[in-house]
């Protein structure tokens, strides 16, 4: 399973659901931590009134 990849690849527990989290200190709780903070940050952005008067950087408009 993919989880058994991350464990392998990683050497951490892949971890399993547990009352809308993850087990603490798991690759998967680490990724969901890190995408709720990113969310945050987006939301906050867009609150905000975005880049109204700014050019996007170079990077922001390169695809990968």
């Amino acid at each position: 399973t993919i989880d058994e990849g991350i464990e392998i690849l990683t050497g951490k527990a892949a971890g399993i659901p547990e009352d809308g989290g993850w087990t603490e200190g798991s690759v998967n709780a680490l990724v969901d931590k890190r995408l709720q903070q990113m969310t945050d940050t987006l939301l906050s952005y867009s609150r905000q009134g975005g880049m109204e008067d700014e050019e996007p950087s170079p990077e922001a408009s390169q695809g990968d």
